[in-house]
């Protein structure tokens, strides 16, 4: 019997060029490219995402080299289905920033739990979805299970 039932996979930034490139792709009527206008600003002639466009104009303000990054923060979604399952008795660990915890979720995943639960709250498409379930398979047994948790 696994030490582990569950793992739950909080946010994977993904790349915000491939993100562009898709909604400008997508044409200016779409709904991706609505989304798009929203996401972002353009700073000297690049389109940035909002956390990169506050750490620029802050580094250029201080002449420090910090960035703000939206893994600062526990994946929150990936929180609360992870709290809802240990109450319910299912052996439980979260992994709540894929880009930056791939050897910790690589060990969990050694550990063979049933089940891998990718948190999808965020996500408007597959481009951020796809390298953390191309990630499970490759380092997964074959029995585990996995699901996107809305």
């Amino acid at each position: 019997m696994p030490e582990l039932d569950c793992v739950v996979v909080g946010y994977n930034e993904g790349d915000f060029q491939d993100y562009r490139l898709m909604c400008e792709r997508s044409g200016p009527t779409s709904p991706e490219w609505q989304i798009y206008r929203k996401e972002h600003l353009e700073i000297d002639g690049r389109p940035m995402p909002w956390m990169d466009v506050l750490s620029t104009l802050r580094n250029r303000a201080t002449g420090r080299s910090d960035r703000y990054h939206v893994g600062e923060v526990f994946n929150l979604a990936g929180l609360y289905l992870t709290n809802f399952l240990r109450r319910h008795g299912i052996r439980t660990d979260a992994v709540s920033l894929f880009g930056a915890e791939q050897e910790r979720l690589a060990r969990l995943l050694a550990e063979r739990p049933a089940v891998v639960a990718i948190t999808t709250t965020f996500y408007v498409n597959i481009l951020s979805v796809t390298p953390i379930v191309d990630f499970v398979r490759r380092h997964s047994p074959p029995r585990t299970s996995w699901w996107a948790a809305r």
